[in-house]
């Protein structure tokens, strides 16, 4: 079962590994990015994360926040880390600082439907010192673009915290 705590140890197994790119997928529409900072929250090391997603206009919904507004270039903390943003706008991407550790694209469904979805994946690639997380919302869209940078996926599903909602997600991808 894709359950919360086998994708967390699945997560950081991965930061524990040689490996370079990660790629989360599941049923969890809203959960799977929050689970992935939470991850990197607990590091023990100080890292510098970006979070690159497809507007920066999105991220007071992504991070249920409606209505604040959240600025490239500025480091805002988590826990001993310092998480910046951007999107796959490249205006946004100017004050984005060079020096990070890890890379977190979020949703990289956006990703994968934009004419430019291998040059912004070898950017995020060049970019990130340790790791890059690529994180679906939804998994009803043609990834084939990025699988070849991809060393490992989890997966996780709402099945065990709402079995309703998982249904839901599943007869939705059939459609």
């Amino acid at each position: 079962m894709n359950t919360k705590e086998n994708a967390m140890k699945s997560i950081v197994d991965f930061f524990l590994s040689e490996d370079k790119c990660l790629y989360v997928n599941g049923t969890h529409q809203n959960k799977k990015h929050p689970l992935v900072l939470r991850c990197l929250k607990n590091l023990a090391e100080p890292s510098s994360i970006l979070f690159r997603t497809n507007a920066m206009g999105n991220l007071g919904t992504i991070f249920g926040t409606n209505g604040k507004r959240f600025k490239s270039g500025v480091a805002y903390p988590l826990g001993i880390h310092k998480l910046y943003f951007d999107s796959l706008n490249p205006t946004s991407q100017r004050n984005t600082p060079g020096n990070l550790d890890y890379v977190v694209v979020y949703p990289v469904d956006s990703v994968c439907k934009d004419k430019k979805a291998k040059e912004i994946i070898q950017d995020v690639l060049q970019m990130a010192k340790q790791k890059v997380i690529l994180v679906s919302w939804t998994d009803v869209f043609d990834n084939s673009v990025v699988k070849e940078y991809v060393d490992r996926y989890v997966a996780y599903d709402a099945e065990e915290d709402d079995p309703a909602y998982h249904q839901r997600v599943l007869e939705l991808y059939k459609r």
